[in-house]
């Protein structure tokens, strides 16, 4: 059933919906991004509990009126699955944003398993089916279709009651906290917090300590070009090419050359090629033992995190993704303790292993010189 909702593409609409703020609403975000570095923001709905509205974020609003309802400590804020809705609400409002509520997160504390899709979820706890097929629609056209807004409304119509059954699950299962730190560290992750990582555990194991220097300069420097230009990323290096980079001793050109179109090899040779010098020099220097090396003791203990993860009811997902355990595996090797990321609910439940696993690690090595 198709909630009622508000078109908000004039002032008056806008100012009439966001005369009142209220204590807590459910929001998403629909936005294009085929030729540009930045999510460009197409919808804003908001569900408050009493009323819908859809945001048309290409029309002449005040929306900066609505900014303290992202800012403010007192105002709860739920979305599925942040990162992108961050993103665009970074381009919307071009400050600072407050603590976001993840359904797809608390749900991952309270379930084994894969983190779970919105559509799902709503499936599992109100036996209602949603038509996700609109998902990747034509948001930059105009006027949207009557469908378009239909799905924006249920996109958002149930966020608020799927919180309030998820915050009590955690409550009643002492893991409140547990999901509030993980928010907060993915939301403002550290520095070198695995996050900031490109890759997934299987590619990233079989690097060497260079390869893994060269791969994240290769992304820094990625980023920063494609954002200059105003371009995807993939425009300037696809993900495969990076990790194809990464993985050569040598970047002669006959290297180049096997991974990279004529033009690409023209116009990033020397700087490609400076990187991979950088980085051969990092390695050099680097008191981290290189993925390649864990990846045999990372995947053993992944099995130990996935059985307890499975016993515990919660996602692997988050308890110990092997890509969190190489990172912090490295770290303790490196600097004898577990990473700040790491956490303290996760470091109570599988700190111990974890530090195990690096000690047998280091005890092997010293063995074998």
């Amino acid at each position: 059933m198709i909630p009622d909702y508000t078109i908000i593409d004039t002032e008056e609409a806008f100012q009439a919906f966001t005369s009142q703020t209220p204590r807590r609403f459910g929001f998403d975000t629909e936005f294009t991004r085929e030729r540009t570095f930045n999510p460009i923001p197409e919808l804003l709905q908001i569900d408050t509990g009493e009323r819908i509205g859809i945001i048309d974020l290409r029309a002449e609003l005040p929306i900066d009126q609505l900014k303290h309802w992202f800012q403010d400590d007192d105002i709860v804020r739920i979305a599925h699955s942040t990162p992108n809705d961050i993103e665009v609400l970074n381009e919307v409002f071009q400050d600072e944003l407050g603590v976001i509520e993840d359904t797809q997160l608390a749900h991952a504390f309270l379930h084994a398993g894969q983190m779970q899709s919105y559509a799902k979820l709503v499936k599992h706890q109100f036996g209602v089916t949603l038509d996700k097929s609109l998902q990747r629609s034509r948001w930059n056209k105009r006027p949207l279709a009557r469908e378009q807004l239909d799905y924006a409304a249920l996109d958002i119509a149930h966020l608020n009651e799927l919180w309030v059954v998820l915050v009590e699950q955690l409550r009643a299962t002492g893991r409140l906290a547990w999901y509030r730190e993980e928010r907060n560290r993915v939301q403002t992750p550290d520095v070198d917090d695995p996050n900031r990582v490109v890759g997934n555990a299987r590619r990233l194991m079989q690097l060497s300590e260079r390869g893994l220097q060269f791969l994240r300069s290769l992304d820094d420097w990625r980023t920063k070009r494609a954002s200059s230009m105003d371009i995807p990323k993939n425009w300037v290096l696809s993900r495969d090419q990076l990790f194809q980079l990464a993985g050569e001793r040598s970047l002669k050109d006959q290297a180049l050359r096997k991974v990279l179109s004529s033009k690409q090899v023209d116009r990033h040779r020397r700087k490609l090629q400076e990187l991979h010098r950088q980085a051969q020099a990092a390695a050099k220097r680097s008191a981290f033992t290189p993925p390649k090396r864990l990846s045999k003791i990372v995947r053993a203990l992944g099995e130990q995190c996935n059985a307890l993860a499975n016993q515990m009811n919660v996602s692997e997902e988050v308890l110990g993704s092997n890509k969190d355990l190489l990172f912090a595996i490295r770290a303790y090797l490196s600097e004898g303790e577990l990473p700040s990321w790491f956490g303290t609910w996760r470091t109570d439940l599988i700190g111990d292993a974890t530090i195990s696993a690096a000690d047998n690690f280091a005890r092997e090595i010293a063995i074998a010189e």
